[in-house]
């Protein structure tokens, strides 16, 4: 997910079609999470020991089911559900990772005061890393908390490039990783990134509309306009 700051003063000089058009993009990333993990239910999860309690894995499975859901409190019910997989299990190193993500999104989404979640999403991270070390999707979740919660953009970088060498078709840890290419300055990098991502996955919207977000802060306002207006 991006966290929106003041706009550049090149971005606020841009076209008003522009600026509309990064608009939806960053609409449609925000549904970015809640697509991952509904596309997690499909496969199973990239590294870790599968759960050895049914119980587990069904509290898991409601985590994932709450995280689809767009309305007020599902974040928070994935959350506790995702902590009782735990419970139950404390090796079962996707549910892990899928708390982390969950507890990080209260925070990156104003839910919940990033200072109370955030903490609680690195120690569940770096438990699915400890469990399973190649788990990428431990992997992708931890490097997500260092982005989001404490701004460590090369760290990041790292746990995204360990995630992808685990598994290159990870989509999700190839959009996190090109949304932190951004945030690096590197967009000539994270530009095929993410449409390396909208490649492997292209039914998600997510992908393609944050791709069309890298093109409009490449300044490619006219390849941004076709592109947004190409998922429609």
């Amino acid at each position: 997910a991006v966290v929106p700051g003041p706009a550049p003063q090149s971005l606020r000089r841009a076209p008003r079609w522009a600026v509309l058009g990064l608009a939806g993009a960053i609409l449609l990333g925000t549904a970015g999470g809640a697509l991952w993990w509904a596309q997690m239910r499909a496969r199973p999860a990239s590294g870790g020991p599968a759960p050895v309690s049914a119980d587990a894995y069904q509290h898991y499975a409601a985590g994932l089911y709450h995280w689809q859901r767009r309305e007020p409190g599902a974040r928070a019910a994935a959350v506790r559900e995702f902590e009782a997989a735990v419970a139950i299990d404390p090796g079962y190193a996707a549910a892990w990772a899928a708390l982390s993500g969950a507890l990080a999104a209260l925070a990156v989404y104003g839910t919940s005061p990033a200072t109370e979640v955030m903490p609680r999403a690195l120690d569940a991270a770096r438990r699915a890393v400890a469990i399973s070390p190649t788990s990428a999707d431990a992997q992708a979740a931890l490097g997500h908390v260092l982005v989001q919660g404490e701004r460590r953009f090369d760290e990041g970088e790292s746990r995204y490039r360990h995630a992808l060498e685990l598994d290159p078709r990870h989509a999700h840890a190839r959009m996190w990783r090109a949304l932190n290419l951004a945030h690096l300055g590197r967009l000539d990098e994270a530009i095929p990134e993410m449409r390396r991502a909208q490649q492997l996955e292209p039914r998600t919207l997510a992908y393609g509309a944050n791709l069309g977000l890298l093109r409009y802060l490449h300044r490619d306002y006219d390849g941004a306009r076709q592109h947004l207006q190409a998922l429609v």
